[in-house]
């Protein structure tokens, strides 16, 4: 399955990103789970709401710490003992995310992210004002694409991951559920074995959920290239 060579190549560092937001439930290659369909804006990508096996990677630049709860469904009850009893029904989970100071989009241009590398198809050439003089003609210089990296004044988020717009897209697009997948150590989820405490560049939650609040600001205006956003939302499990 090209999915799994493609979210390895889409990791910056040994571990994924911490958030990614998924069309479908995660399927598991040689013991890794990741998500089935394609990642939003890859080459031929045409976004269309809640009707594309689709994903997002969230970026890590500037994110706030994930906070997470649980709600307890029971009914608890005292016996004529004075002893208190519950009866346990199920438990919800609600992830609290935000982010300060984040681009306003990962790219200068739509990557196209190839979908058996993961990596962005840059342009190959272009236009370079080496002595910073409008007056005469620039150069034109090659860029040399690094793992899954723009040049430097192509890619604005740190990880390649989404900004604030391309965020709130998701957003407007999923009125529904969807899951969520978290990358943090919680090697549980596999079990107890020396392979399971490998898990730790995997990811290791995954919940079905919608968005129950969103928020977002415009920080700063950019001159030519991007915003400044904070976005905050809640998602609260299925």
């Amino acid at each position: 399955m090209a999915t799994q060579q493609y979210m390895n190549n889409r990791k910056r560092y040994s571990r994924p990103q911490a958030v990614l937001f998924a069309d479908q439930a995660p399927v598991f290659v040689s013991g890794r789970a990741v998500p089935p369909g394609s990642e939003i804006a890859s080459a031929g990508y045409n976004p269309q709401p809640e009707d594309e096996d689709s994903f997002i990677i969230l970026s890590d630049h500037n994110r706030a710490p994930i906070s997470m709860s649980s709600t307890r469904f029971e009914n608890r009850q005292r016996m004529v003992n004075a002893q208190l009893r519950s009866f346990y029904i199920n438990e919800k989970v609600t992830i609290e995310l935000s982010w300060d100071m984040l681009p306003s989009r990962s790219f200068k241009t739509r990557p196209d992210f190839n979908q058996t590398t993961g990596r962005p198809d840059v342009v190959s050439t272009k236009s370079v004002d080496r002595d910073r003089n409008p007056a005469t003609p620039n150069t034109t210089a090659k860029i040399e694409s690094q793992g899954s990296l723009y040049e430097a004044d192509q890619q604005y988020t740190v990880d390649g991951g989404a900004g604030g717009a391309e965020i709130l897209a998701w957003y407007e697009n999923h009125r529904g559920p969807f899951w969520v997948y978290l990358a943090y150590d919680n090697f549980a989820t596999y079990g107890y074995d020396d392979e399971d405490y490998a898990k730790l560049a995997n990811y290791t939650d995954f919940y079905y959920v919608y968005i129950t609040s969103f928020s977002y600001s415009i920080q700063k205006r950019g001159a030519d290239n991007f915003d400044m956003w904070s976005i905050s939302l809640t998602l609260e499990e299925v």
